[in-house]
Order: structure tokens, then sequence, then C-alpha cells
């Protein structure tokens, strides 16, 4: 849900994934695929372990 779990900032090109996104969240390993107008796709991976979450780019 846009601008709900997670909000592109253009300026800064960086997509922000919020509080209530990681909250529906379950432990362990998460998977995301961004899919651009531009037709580029960017994956990303994160560990979420209760309140630390750690990500890394593909």
């Amino acid at each position: 849900m846009w601008y709900y779990s997670f909000a592109p900032d253009y300026t800064q090109n960086t997509i922000k994934l919020t509080t209530d996104f990681f909250n529906a969240t379950n432990d362990g390993v998460v998977n995301l695929t961004f899919h651009f107008w531009s037709g580029q796709i960017v994956k990303y991976t994160f560990v979420k372990r209760g309140t630390s979450v750690i990500g890394m780019a593909q």
C-alpha cells in the first residue's frame, strides 16, 4: 500500500520501508523486488529478528 508500507523519495533516490511494513513482516529472510516504470528491477533482501533489521542489495 502506497505510503502506508513504503514511500519513495525521488530527490534522494531511495525507498523508505515504514514501521507499518516491518510490523506486518514476520521474522526471517524477506526478499523484495521493486519494479520501476523505467523497466529497471531492483532486488533487495533483509533479515528481520524482532526489532533488528539487516538488509543488503543484491
